[in-house]
């Protein structure tokens, strides 16, 4: 009777010691995410942003009548390259002017982030692998002012992942031979 009495005192005093304040894991609503698959995605994707910028623009007096510059990418990137010349096409298609010169314009930038996960959890999805996923934020500046900033996240194929990465710096070296 006494080991019982034991028994259920360690295994008492065990759980109250569990139960903190310490806020229990849950996990998200299901939601859906796209998954970019092709050049034609890139687009769309433009095309959106364009769309959200000229809704931004035409609810401000101060930078609907002046030109947009969409800043050129910093590293040899073939999605921001692409998508560089895929947004200026959508920002003219919605009657925007875009400048080719920063010059009193209002700038348009944009970053690419790749996300790789580890976690087994992404290995399959209904779509092959969701592993590795890129933001891509879009941001208007003016006078110093950030009037819009925007990040899309998208699923892509892990194979797909060097066309959002710039490459990898070489590491070649080059060793001249003196004398015999």
């Amino acid at each position: 009777m006494k080991i019982l009495n034991l028994t259920l005192l360690s295994v008492a005093a065990f759980s109250a010691g569990c139960a903190t304040d310490v806020p229990i894991p849950a996990g998200y609503p299901t939601s859906y995410q796209q998954k970019m698959k092709s050049a034609h995605h890139w687009d769309v994707l433009a095309q959106d942003v364009a769309k959200q910028t000229a809704s931004l623009l035409a609810k401000n007096d101060q930078l609907r009548s002046r030109a947009l510059f969409v800043v050129p990418p910093t590293e040899a990137v073939t999605f921001d390259a692409v998508f560089r010349q895929l947004l200026i096409s959508q920002l003219v298609n919605q009657g925007l002017t875009v400048s080719g010169q920063p010059a009193g314009a209002v700038e348009v930038r944009y970053q690419t982030k790749v996300v790789h996960h580890n976690s087994e959890r992404f290995a399959h999805c209904q779509m092959g692998s969701c592993k590795t996923e890129v933001v891509v934020t879009t941001t208007i500046t003016s006078d110093g002012l950030l009037p819009m900033s925007r990040s899309d996240i998208h699923y892509i194929e892990d194979e797909d992942a060097s066309l959002f990465r710039a490459p990898a710096p070489d590491t070649t070296k080059t060793w001249g031979v003196v004398g015999k």
